[in-house]
């Protein structure tokens, strides 16, 4: 199957989703103008995109009006430029062009200072102004696990919103976005569905959730309130020689389907973003090279420090 860079995704078949594909993605995405180790991309937001790269991760400054894009440091050394309304005009840009316009392409939100439940509204303010015409490009519903998660048939040419932040409205509204903060462990999901016993899920998942799997070294997988499930890795506090074990760990059990119904978001940064990606990129993209092509399940979303196009298309190849 012939496939580019900037269409990579929509040559994969309809009727996958997105835990189903091995799907390039960046850490702090927007941080190219910063100081090390603030700094863990060389590449724009827009060059990122042409690479292939589909899954970004923002981090905002609720503090700011227009919510500025930080990482770290100090307030002002972890400064960028940009703000959410900039860089979701790139992905507008991006989708609008007629060589990627049936793309899919992922954004997680987080705030890392002055987080209030309240800011959801100004989020969707900014993505809907950024967007204009083009609402329809904005996939704002939660995902969830009952049935009623998307396939590729209907996430072509839309940015599918994440937050990793709480609201102060239903969650099932259907602007909520899909949450990727509270979790509770699957095992207590899978216990619950198998005997409700006149439970609901809400009762059981408030009486069990955390935050999120900072250490990440656990395989098991967690389900946030739509009951979707997720398999997280993210032990930024690692040595990369430690680090680099853990992801190739993740995405040999992602390609072995050790979770065939889990969404494997697998960092591989760490508190030291030029020296593990030095160590993990060779070592991920001789992985993958060497990994048989196209599994069922893929080998997840995997979010990479200083990203290059040859590093990229080894992520994206190994759909085909």
């Amino acid at each position: 199957m012939a496939y580019t860079a900037l269409n990579w995704m929509s040559q994969l078949a309809a009727d996958r989703m997105l835990h189903q594909i091995t799907i390039p993605g960046t850490h702090d995405s927007a941080t190219h103008e910063l100081n090390y180790p603030s700094k863990t991309q060389n590449a724009t937001v827009p060059e990122q995109l042409d690479m292939g790269v589909r899954y970004f991760d923002l981090r905002m400054d609720g503090s700011t009006n227009g919510l500025r894009i930080i990482h770290g440091g100090t307030w002002g050394s972890g400064n960028t430029s940009y703000y959410l309304g900039d860089i979701a005009k790139m992905f507008h840009d991006f989708l609008v062009k007629p060589a990627s316009s049936q793309e899919t392409l992922i954004v997680q939100l987080k705030y890392d200072r002055w987080e209030l439940s309240n800011y959801h509204a100004g989020v969707l303010d900014i993505l809907r102004t950024a967007f204009g015409a083009e609402q329809s490009r904005l996939y704002l519903s939660p995902i969830r696990a009952d049935n009623t998660i998307p396939t590729l048939a209907g996430l072509r040419g839309k940015l599918v919103v994440l937050r990793r932040y709480e609201i102060d409205t239903n969650e099932e509204v259907a602007d909520a976005c899909t949450p990727v903060k509270m979790f509770a462990k699957g095992s207590l999901y899978n216990a619950w569905s198998a005997n409700p016993d006149n439970h609901t899920w809400a009762s059981v998942f408030e009486g069990a959730k955390f935050e999120w799997p900072d250490t990440g070294a656990n395989l098991n997988d967690y389900r946030n309130r739509h009951g979707l499930s997720f398999v997280i890795q993210d032990a930024y506090t690692d040595d990369p020689a430690d680090k680099v074990k853990k992801v190739l760990a993740f995405i040999e059990a992602a390609g072995k389907s050790a979770g065939p119904d889990s969404w494997y978001l697998n960092f591989s940064s760490t508190k030291d973003p030029g020296a593990s990606a030095e160590i993990i990129n060779p070592q991920l993209t001789q992985k993958l090279d060497g990994s048989p092509k196209h599994p069922v399940h893929g080998y997840g979303t995997i979010l990479m420090d200083f990203v290059t196009p040859s590093f990229v298309n080894s992520v994206i190849a190994a759909n085909f």
